[in-house]
């Protein structure tokens, strides 16, 4: 869950940024073009660090729910063989 609420948190403040610098005269975007370029980055920076969190937990996720049905499908076996010896 934390992942989640930190994602919120950056998919909030990203637009309010970007609005802010959509705000500003052509003059002002020239010559600070420069810094929201770097702003820009950070905020990719950010979500494709996400990105690879999330992708990672759920790979573990997964793998911990392929383990659980193998293990219950390793008893289903079991029983029935156990089942059809008698």
């Amino acid at each position: 869950m934390r992942h989640v609420s930190q994602v919120s948190v950056h998919c909030i403040l990203t637009p309010q940024s970007l609005t802010r610098g959509l705000r500003k005269k052509i003059l002002v975007k020239i010559f600070a073009g420069p810094i929201w370029e770097g702003r820009l980055l950070e905020f990719v920076g950010i979500f494709t660090k996400r990105r690879e969190e999330f992708e990672f937990s759920l790979t573990i996720h997964t793998t911990v729910g392929v383990d659980a049905a193998n293990l219950k499908l390793d008893a289903v076996n079991e029983r029935t063989a156990e089942l059809s010896r008698r």
